[in-house]
């Protein structure tokens, strides 16, 4: 199986991703007219496809696949130019402000409100008021004294849970050597991988995401309400549909909406209010392919940031794992089962919950695989070390701090 060798795939010219932010950033501050989305639909498309071709750098693996990442901010700009609303809909950074306001602000203004849109993960504000992300964040308004505090004591316990979970990996093989496939490992073993990688994947996710908060809210560009926590509950769910649609983040759920609007498509129906079985079967029909174009764009973009931080050699990973994830899905409305969703008294079906873990981690083992190959476990996801040092002056550690 390939793996990324050092100094075998070249570096992205560094004018690339400047040029692509640039050209995302002036399609959004230049002034709404009828052709703005086909004077710059085509440009971010280029700068995009030269963008994918090399990683950032080759020599870290971690941070090419990082910044290859930010295709979920070109193809939000991109499903944004696609749409039919007008383009005056665009803009809503604050919470009940009307539609449309924010496209008459000065150049100063709209373009700090630009840059905290790049700067929101969530794109909380983006359009669709009546997202999960817009509707939490209407519910309650945190005080920022308060807001504050609570991230201060989740960034150090998170960073403690990707500490250990390094000090895991590096007693591991593939840590130091990426032509080792997991495949060749053990189950049981194997299993233990996949935990600990999504487990520091998730927790890399949300001490950055945290950091980002903290920043943003100290600093006072954003309030406490544009940064809504990034995971669920997991202990709430007992499907797969429901781990993607309740526990994981929605950092992408906003793109999703994007294209079910272009393909006139809807989710799932909260209510079964139709009485006719025809328009039943429609919308569960509906509702399937907004699944599989969610699931389609998650594959594409996963494997297209392998693609581009592996220099083209690895990407069929990440497409078959999400593929998995679709198949389970359709699987689950076949058996018509159901995420517990608050009418069955919050009883969670553990042998849904097992179903669900079975499928999440097994299906994992490929990206898993796939990513060590990559080179991602040379580079660890926080600086440093507090356990290993600790662990060394007990006698319980011979390995690099």
């Amino acid at each position: 199986m390939p793996t990324v060798e050092s100094g075998s795939v070249a570096a992205q010219h560094p004018l690339v991703l400047p040029a692509l932010l640039g050209m995302l950033f002036f399609s959004l501050l230049c002034p709404p007219f009828q052709l703005r989305r086909y004077i710059f639909l085509l440009p971010i498309l280029y700068l995009a496809y030269r963008f994918h071709q090399n990683p950032l750098d080759p020599s870290d693996p971690a941070l090419s696949y990082s910044v290859a990442t930010l295709w979920t901010l070109w193809l939000r700009i991109v499903a944004l130019h696609l749409q039919s609303h007008p383009p005056e809909s665009w803009y809503r950074p604050s919470w009940g402000e009307k539609p449309g306001d924010p496209a008459k602000f000065g150049i100063l203004k709209k373009s700090i409100w630009i840059v905290h849109l790049f700067a929101t993960p969530r794109h909380v504000g983006f359009v669709n008021p009546s997202s999960p992300a817009n509707r939490k964040r209407a519910e309650k308004t945190p005080i920022r004294i308060e807001f504050i505090r609570k991230t201060l004591i989740r960034i150090p316990i998170l960073y403690l849970v990707l500490d250990a979970v390094r000090t895991f990996v590096l007693t591991r093989e593939y840590a130091a050597d990426p032509s080792v496939s997991l495949f060749t490992i053990p189950m049981p073993s194997r299993l233990l991988d996949v935990l600990a990688y999504g487990t520091a994947a998730s927790g890399s996710m949300q001490l950055y995401y945290h950091i980002g908060a903290l920043t943003s809210v100290s600093l006072g560009i954003a309030t406490p309400e544009s940064w809504p926590p990034l995971f669920g509950d997991l202990s709430k769910v007992d499907s797969v549909a429901g781990f993607w649609s309740k526990f994981w983040h929605g950092m992408l759920n906003e793109i999703f909406r994007e294209f079910w609007n272009i393909f006139r498509l809807e989710s799932s129906p909260k209510k079964e209010t139709e009485e006719d079985d025809k328009k039943k079967i429609i919308v569960g029909q509906r509702s399937i392919v907004a699944v599989l174009v969610a699931f389609t764009i998650s594959a594409s973009g996963h494997s297209l940031a392998t693609w581009t931080s592996s220099g083209g050699l690895l990407w069929i990973g990440q497409a078959k794992f999400f593929g998995c994830q679709f198949l389970a899905i359709c699987i689950e409305r076949i058996l018509n089962w159901r995420s517990s969703r608050g009418q069955n008294s919050g009883h969670v079906s553990r042998i849904g919950q097992a179903w669900m873990f079975a499928v999440i981690i097994l299906s994992g083992v490929s990206v898993v695989d796939e990513m060590g190959r990559v080179g991602m476990n040379l580079t660890p996801a926080v600086p440093g070390s507090v356990i290993r040092p600790v662990l060394r002056l007990l006698g319980m550690w011979n390995g690099s701090v």
